[in-house]
This record gives C-alpha cells, structure tokens and sequence, in this order.
C-alpha cells in the first residue's frame, strides 16, 4: 500500500509539474502575440495590458504606481533572465533586453 501512494504522489506531481509548463506555454505564447482581448469590440484592450491590470488593480499606459514597480524592479530583471535577451532572439522569441539596460545604467553610478 505504501508503494502504491509513493506511486500516486509521484504521479500527482509529475501531473501538476507539466500542468504548470503547459501552462507556461501557453502565458508566453500569448504574451509573444498579445492579441486583442475581444477583437470584434471598437476598442479592444491587448493581452499584455489586460493581464497588468489584473495584477496590479489599475494600470493605464499613462498612469500607473510607479512605486510598486520600482520595488519589484530587481525581481523582474532576475525573472527576465530566465528568458532571451539578444535583439536576434527577441525578434522571434519571448523576452526583453531592458534588465540589461538598467544594469549598465546601475553600473554607470559606481
């Protein structure tokens, strides 16, 4: 019996590991293509500011808590690592080269 629940949790886990991967996929794929919400709406809001919003509460291109993204700036350059940074991969590929920017601008000060 003890077997078979190793087994089961084993299983469980793999399960859950390539649930999030598929899911991963998925967010990056529309992430890469951030299509129209609803296309057939006159004014469509995109993947990328939809999914900003969610996650922050408001978020307008023109106004948004610049505070709260300072204070996460270094989380996100170790999160955009984890993804392409040359401008030959980024033409096809999820990703950005803006931590790298603000590396050498931090590297600027010293």
């Amino acid at each position: 019996l003890d077997i078979i629940i190793k087994d089961y949790n084993e299983y469980n886990n793999i399960i859950r590991s390539l649930d999030k991967e598929k899911k991963l996929l998925l967010e990056e794929n529309k992430l890469l293509r951030n299509e129209k919400i609803n296309p057939e709406a006159k004014s469509s809001i995109r993947f990328i500011p939809n999914e900003l919003r969610k996650r922050l509460g408001k978020y307008k291109k023109n106004k948004y808590n610049s505070d709260l993204l300072l204070a996460k700036i270094d989380t996100a350059i170790k999160n955009e690592k984890q993804y392409c940074e040359t401008l030959s991969e980024l033409k096809n590929e999820l990703g950005s080269n803006i931590g790298l920017f603000i590396e050498k601008l931090r590297n600027l000060n010293k």
